[in-house]
């Protein structure tokens, strides 16, 4: 087996995919040549398609080279990920690889294959490239980059370098610097996500255990799973340019599937714009704010993560379908005891980016998104958001300029942006490459994403919405009534089961401490051969063993120190200290970190735990009323909403008690002659959902009166009737919790008209009337702004004109010639803007090179508008690319008989004028000029150059003769 063989049979084992590249590359002799150092090590003489000679190493000793340059870069810990820019031929590479001697990784990226090639013929590099420590990537457009997010540990610490050979980088500076960016933005990626694992895992955890008593009885994601295949879809972001298009999304209504995020509501809701489905992400208590007060959330069906705030999910009144969160230990751990919900990745880490999944995963086949900008100029969000969510947490608004970074946006302007908002655009550009749909770039405003077709909204709307409306909404309601599965008893037992464990790890973890502390006072005493000390250590192990238990990767979250000591960070090289009495003081120092840690994440998380094992009680007590036969089918309900009502669960309190109240409600309607049709809502679900719950079907004419449960006797009127302003009053207040203000009034004037003996019960209606009363009205003043702020973006969005202006400015010349042709018939029509839809056509033709059409459409619009000076200017600039001056000069004079007042039509004359020689004219018009402006700076100053030039060229005459 020669060299090149070895080393490609290496190369094979951990990178079989870069085999089949390297055997098809031939390297081109003329190109590189192997020559030989003073050393005697192999080097490389690399000519470039310019010509350009670059050698590879050093003329004396490579070797001894890269470990110098490698000295130079400072002290590298003894793991960590070094990325290394141009392989050469292995040196660099083999040194870096030697700074490192536990848990490195190696990255190697090299832009041209055939240099990757000659190495392998040239060094024997078999060990390198067998080790697993070591990641090689090759080629100018590479793009792999997963084991930034797989060793984000040594990334987020800090233990991430980054080295260039720069011989090898002289080659390809292009790819390299593609690279680099790209890489860059990986690690910001990575940053980003590990951040928020951090940060929030804890939370995580905390919220979904607090909502896995709801998520067993809820449908999942996987009922949409292909639900509108075929269909477009709109994925809704906050961003500031909302408010200029988000009026457009009344037209898609019904005929694309529009997906909003949750900080969107506050604009879009008030405004009548009910979108089809609403996604949401950070279980954050801040976000009840945008939430908060807005009675129209029973119209928009929910993709909530399952570890979303628990005060929403338990008040929230529309169609709700849970998504799986793979990574949350707990669902992990507990997921077999409910029915699959389906799994919908949030790719990026935003809520954007739940939205543009949620509309692959039902099938869109083409992706508008708005409100996208990934960027700002002073408001951060569209509509009243950033104020309602900084009002919520108690703090004025900040200036998010501050700090920002700057950032190119679709008109190649600069606006401000956020590392967090740049790691966004990273992930959508990432997903788009593979998507299958076309992806749209609607916002109108903002960043440029890679991948996704800048078009206007109203023209995605006419080129992708042409399709018959669906009732989306009945759909998706439909779906709810669908059944769900879950083992309630083994969940049960699991949870408490784990609970005894922790306990049992927690005696043992506070008894090692102890024991730690005494061994470790001992040894500090220099008692190291005190039996007592080695009598401690048995004792310690004989406990570790018991502390050493699987389920304690459940809270490695808790604490990141936690998770990296499982991760075995550490341990190995603590463990490999020769000296034992070093190593021994090393393990007990370990030892005080980890137990104590550990101590405080058990602590932290049974409190969690054990609300969860209430929580799961709770249904168990459920269940058990609902399949009672014994009692009263209305009594069953009316417990289970008034459980479901103590515990804040509005949601399913409704659920129970709403049914109840329109039976209630249609028996006294045949005793007072009142209309209670509109309450008639639900009860008939009612019945079909007891049956799915409890076993037992349910066919009912009337209700059951209420028996004593609700505190009267059934026998007695005046008794069941205080009984049933309970319900009625129980049922306002929950739909109070649930911002259902108008239906909560209702309720609560219907107890009136029925008479109310109590007088606790008559204080409580007249203050929950005030409340609602309250509510409505905030709740209209709402609408009325973003009422006028549709209106606004309606009146100013514009037609034709304003398209071409914006497809222009963005360099989509075919849509600007389109739309500036539309506007051109449009005005002809109206007999308005005729002459700027021309102005704007001909610069168009303009702008692809084509002068005559352009010069054909500006005598077009001369003939509209024969006094207006651009239009000679232009028509001007164009004779004189042409290098036609006579006419340029007929042109340029007449702009300036239309506008002497205005400065700026003097300047083509006299710069032209200037170029023939003719100077004195252009002094002289520029005279006239100013005395017709005489405050005008720039005809002042150009005046000035002018006649500096015409002194300095009398002296060059007066020195030449």
């Amino acid at each position: 087996m020669n060299l090149y063989e070895r080393n490609i049979k290496a190369l094979g084992k951990h990178h079989p995919d870069l085999v089949e590249l390297i055997e098809s590359v031939a390297i081109d002799e003329d190109k590189i040549k192997v020559l030989h150092a003073d050393s005697g090590e192999p080097r490389i003489l690399y000519k470039k398609d310019n010509g350009e000679e670059i050698y590879i190493h050093s003329a004396d000793d490579p070797t001894k080279c890269a470990d110098q340059a490698i000295d130079l870069l400072g002290k590298m810990e003894k793991e960590g990920v070094a990325v290394l820019f141009g392989f050469g031929l292995g040196y660099f590479a083999d040194e870096v690889l030697k700074k490192f001697e536990k848990g490195h990784l190696l990255l190697v990226y090299e832009a041209t294959p055939a240099l990757f090639r000659a190495a392998l013929e040239t060094r024997d590099l078999s060990d390198l490239l067998e080790s697993e420590k070591v990641k090689v990537i090759l080629g100018q457009d590479a793009d792999d980059f997963s084991m930034l997010h797989s060793h984000h540990h040594l990334i987020i610490n800090g233990k991430f370098w980054i080295v260039k050979h720069h011989p090898s980088v002289k080659l390809n500076e292009e790819a390299y610097d593609r690279f680099h960016k790209r890489l860059l933005e990986e690690k910001r990626l990575s940053d980003t996500g590990v951040g928020t694992a951090i940060g929030l895992g804890k939370e995580f955890m905390n919220t979904f255990m607090a909502n896995v008593p709801s998520l067993i009885r809820k449908p999942g994601v996987s009922k949409l799973k292909g639900l509108f295949e075929g269909r477009p879809a709109i994925v809704v972001s906050g961003g500031p340019s909302l408010e200029k298009n988000f009026h457009l999304l009344k037209k898609a209504k019904g005929r694309a599937i529009i997906i909003a995020v949750d900080v969107v509501l506050p604009t879009l809701l008030p405004a009548g714009i009910v979108p089809d489905i609403l996604v949401a992400i950070d279980p954050l208590p801040q976000n009840i704010a945008v939430f908060k007060d807005n009675p129209l959330l029973k119209d928009v069906p929910f993709i909530c993560l399952a570890q979303y705030t628990p005060e929403t999910v338990n008040i929230y009144p529309g169609p709700m379908f849970l998504n799986t969160v793979a990574g949350n230990p707990i669902f992990q751990w507990l997921s077999s005891f409910w029915e699959d919900k389906g799994y919908i990745e949030c790719f990026g880490g935003s809520v954007a980016h739940l939205g543009f999944a949620a509309a692959e995963y039902i099938g869109a086949n083409a992706v508008a998104l708005i409100g996208q900008d990934l960027s700002f100029e002073e408001k951060f969000h569209a509509g009243d958001a950033t104020e309602l969510l900084r009002t919520f947490q108690n703090k004025q608004v900040p200036d998010y300029r501050k700090g920002a970074e700057m950032a190119d946006d679709i008109f190649g302007e600069k606006r401000y942006t956020l590392i967090t908002l740049l790691s966004f655009k990273t992930s959508f550009e990432k997903k788009i490459k593979a998507f299958s749909g076309k992806v749209i770039n609607a916002t109108e405003c903002g960043l440029p994403i890679e991948g996704a077709k800048i078009m206007r909204l109203s023209d995605f709307i006419g080129e992708y919405c042409d399709l018959a409306p669906i009732d989306t909404h009945s759909i998706l309601l439909e779906l709810m009534k669908s059944e769900v599965s879950y083992n309630l008893d083994g969940l049960i037992s699991q949870v408490k089961d784990a609970r005894a464990i922790f306990t049992d790890i927690k005696k043992n973890a506070e008894r090692t401490l102890k024991y730690i502390h005494k061994a470790k006072k001992l040894k500090e005493k220099k008692q190291e051969e005190n039996p007592q000390l080695h009598n401690i250590l048995d004792k310690l192990e004989k406990i570790r063993e018991k502390v050493a238990h699987p389920i304690l990767n459940i809270i490695a979250a808790y604490h990141y120190k936690l998770e990296l000591y499982l991760m075995k960070q550490d341990i190995k090289e603590i463990d490999e200290i020769e000296d034992k009495w070093e190593k021994l003081e090393a393990q007990l120092i370990r030892g005080l970190n980890y137990y104590g840690e550990l101590l405080e994440a058990i602590t932290l998380f049974i409190k969690p735990l054990d609300k969860l094992i209430t929580g799961l009680n709770r249904e168990a007590k459920v269940n058990g009323i609902l399949m009672d036969d014994s009692l009263p089918e209305y009594d069953r309900s009316f417990r289970v909403g008034m459980i479901y009502k103590r515990a804040g669960m509005a949601t399913q309190a409704v659920r129970y008690l709403e049914p109840l109240v329109s039976g209630q409600w249609a028996e006294d309607r045949g005793q007072k002659g009142e209309d209670s049709g509109q309450w008639a809502v639900g009860s008939g679900q009612w019945a079909e959902d007891r049956g799915q719950e409890s076993g037992v079907a349910s066919q009912r004419t009337r209700p059951p009166r209420l028996s004593e449960s609700d505190g009267g006797q059934a026998t007695d009127n005046g008794q069941r009737t205080t009984a049933g302003t309970n319900l009625y009053l129980a049922l306002a207040e929950a739909y109070l919790q649930q911002f259902r203000f108008y239906e909560a009034k209702e309720v609560l004037e219907k107890i009136e008209r029925r008479g109310v003996k109590g007088k606790n019960q008559k204080a409580r209606i007249e203050e929950l009337l005030k409340v609602c009363d309250e509510k409505i009205q905030e709740w209209e003043e709402r609408k009325g702004r973003m009422e006028k702020l549709l209106e606004e973006a309606e009146a100013n969005y514009g037609s034709h004109l304003e398209s071409g202006y914006f497809y222009f400015r963005i360099k989509d010349y075919e849509r600007a010639e389109k739309a500036y042709l539309g506007a051109v018939e449009e005005a002809q029509e109206t007999g308005k803007h005729l002459v700027e839809a021309y102005y704007g056509l001909a610069h168009t033709y303009l702008a692809v090179d084509d002068p005559e059409k352009a010069v054909d459409v500006f005598e077009k619009a001369i003939e509209v508008d024969d006094t207006n000076p651009i239009l000679y200017r232009d028509i001007g600039f164009i004779a004189l690319q042409n290098n036609d001056f006579a006419n340029a000069e007929i042109f340029f004079t007449k702009a300036i008989e239309l506008a002497p007042n205005v400065p700026e039509v003097y300047e083509p004359l006299a710069n032209l004028w200037v170029n023939i020689g003719e100077i004195q004219k252009a002094i002289s018009l520029y005279e006239n000029a100013l005395a017709v402006n005489p405050d005008d700076a720039t005809i002042q100053r150009n005046l000035a150059i002018l006649y500096n030039k015409m002194i300095e060229e009398t002296v060059r005459e007066e020195t030449v003769h």
